[in-house]
């Protein structure tokens, strides 16, 4: 057991002799290239997820737009929350909290440039409703609808494009439209 033991005393004595490392240790081209595409491969499955999570909420709200079309139920409960409070209680599309006194939101580049615009309507308001609400919604459904179908090819793509990213290159960039206003 002792000369065990004067072995490992040789070896801690030998490695407190030994100088410290100054400075970073040099890194090789090839395990660079390694730790990179290992980074990029778990991004990779982190934004493959998101992107499936952001293409199931995307069709979600399409089945919320079909669902209201046809359901009168609902669109008295759209009514009533724009017409009692702005449209905060319902979807992005109809919340006209930040439209409301900030005109220039409809003139900026975007997708409230061609969107419809409440002053081109005469929505109701608590205690007096108005069927031109209905109209509204109806109108911006409409609207919306075009922009989730847009952003559902534009995410369907970048899926299929960051599934067939070789881990080297710059990644698959996500353009969605929402995503650049959001």
């Amino acid at each position: 057991m002792s000369k065990e033991l004067n072995v490992l005393l040789e070896r801690i004595e030998k490695t407190e002799n030994m100088k410290a490392i100054e400075g970073p240790v040099p890194v090789s081209a090839e395990l660079s290239a390694l730790l990179n595409r290992t980074g990029n491969r778990k991004w990779q499955e982190v934004e493959l997820l998101r992107t499936l999570y952001h293409l199931q909420e995307l069709q979600f709200e399409i089945e919320v737009i079909k669902h209201v079309r046809k359901c009168e139920q609902c669109q008295v409960e759209l009514q009533l929350s724009v017409e009692r409070y702005r449209g905060s209680r319902g979807p992005w599309w109809i919340n006209l909290q930040n439209e409301i006194g900030f005109p220039e939101i409809y003139e900026e580049e975007g997708i409230y440039k061609t969107c419809p615009k409440p002053q081109n309507y005469q929505i109701g308001y608590y205690g007096h409703s108005s069927q031109d609400t209905i109209r509204f919604i109806m109108d911006r459904m409409a609207w919306a609808e075009k922009i989730i179908r847009a952003d559902v090819e534009i995410l369907v793509d970048y899926y299929f494009a960051l599934e067939e990213w070789d881990l080297e290159s710059s990644p698959p960039i996500d353009i969605s439209s929402r995503a650049l206003i959001f």
